[in-house]
C-alpha cells in the first residue's frame, strides 16, 4: 500500500502547504509554485482552495497584516482547542490544561485571563 502525502492540507478553500520536512526538502513546493506562476500568467486558475491568509502572504508578503482563521488550522484537534480561547468566557480547569498543554509544547505561555486574545492569535500563527 502506497502512502500519499499531500502538498496542501485543510478545509477545502482555506488549504495551506503542508509542514513535512520531508516535502519541503524535496523541493515539489518549488514545483508547485512555478505551476501557479505559470498559471496566473496565462490567465488560468488562480490560487483556488488555497487560505486567504496564504494568498495575502504571497501577495503582499505583510505577515503583520494577514488575518488568520481558525478554518486555516488543518489540525481539527488543535483547532478545537484553540477555538476554547475565542469564546471569551471564563476557562474551567479542564480547557485550561489543554490550552496550556498545547501552548507550552509550543513555546508560549501559559494562559491567564490578561493574554487569552494575545493568546489565540499566536496559536492560530503557530498552528
Amino acid at each position: 500500500t502506497a502512502s500519499l502525502s499531500l502538498l496542501f492540507e485543510g478545509q477545502e478553500d482555506h488549504l495551506i502547504p503542508n509542514t513535512s520536512q520531508i516535502l519541503a526538502d524535496s523541493d515539489l513546493f518549488v514545483v508547485a509554485g512555478r505551476m501557479i506562476g505559470h498559471s496566473f500568467l496565462n490567465d488560468g486558475p488562480r490560487f483556488h482552495g488555497l487560505s486567504p491568509a496564504i494568498v495575502h502572504m504571497r501577495l503582499h508578503a505583510d505577515e503583520d497584516a494577514v488575518t488568520i482563521d481558525l478554518e486555516d488550522v488543518p489540525d481539527l484537534d488543535f483547532r478545537t482547542t484553540i477555538q476554547i480561547l475565542d469564546s471569551h468566557k471564563a476557562l474551567s480547569e479542564e480547557q485550561t490544561i489543554e490550552i496550556n498543554s498545547l501552548a507550552m509544547s509550543w513555546d508560549l505561555p501559559p494562559v491567564i485571563t490578561e493574554n487569552q486574545r494575545w493568546l489565540f492569535q499566536k496559536l492560530l500563527h503557530h498552528a
